[in-house]
């Protein structure tokens, strides 16, 4: 081979080598580059990353106090209903037991004392107090006019043995 041959070929593969640097320092560059960016991009999934998460607590913070606020409503609520339903029972308790009371009174006074059978009960009040007023002064009725057929028998009886006794001794 001839010198200029040998020159050209070495021109050729300085040509070649100083191409291949000069890619060499582009994609040194370019890789840099790149790098920065994944830097970045790292940097920024990061700082979302945290933002996230803080989020996330501040919506399940908000949730448990909303949750917090709902369980207290809700036990106001069934305390407020026990406390009605418990005094819902005792007025329906009195205004089924009051004319009760009533009746067990007027029948004490009437089973007491004298026995007067003239006096009724009221018939006022809840349907099956009302009825048992309403049956026991029929009864007191019944017993009364017994009582005052009996009577007028012992009086008839009595003037009939008087005028038997009468005769008798006067016989």
């Amino acid at each position: 081979m001839n010198l200029q041959q040998q020159l050209g070929e070495q021109n050729s593969l300085l040509r070649l080598r100083e191409q291949n640097i000069h890619l060499n320092q582009t994609l040194n560059e370019l890789s840099s580059g790149l790098m920065d960016q994944v830097m970045t991009i790292n940097g920024l999934s990061v700082i979302r990353g945290r933002e996230v998460r803080e989020k996330s607590q501040a919506v399940l913070q908000e949730s448990e106090t909303r949750v917090d606020s709902i369980v207290s409503a809700s036990l106001l609520v069934c305390v407020i209903v026990c406390i009605a339903l418990a005094l819902l029972s005792i007025i329906i308790t009195r205004f089924v037991t009051k004319p009760l009371y009533k009746i067990s009174a007027a029948m004490k006074d009437i089973a007491g004392g004298d026995g007067d059978l003239t006096k009724r009960l009221n018939v006022t009040g809840v349907q099956e107090a009302t009825e048992l007023s309403a049956h026991f002064n029929h009864f007191a009725e019944r017993l009364q006019t017994t009582i005052q057929a009996v009577s007028r028998v012992a009086d008839m009886l009595r003037e009939s043995v008087t005028s038997t006794t009468g005769l008798y001794r006067a016989g």
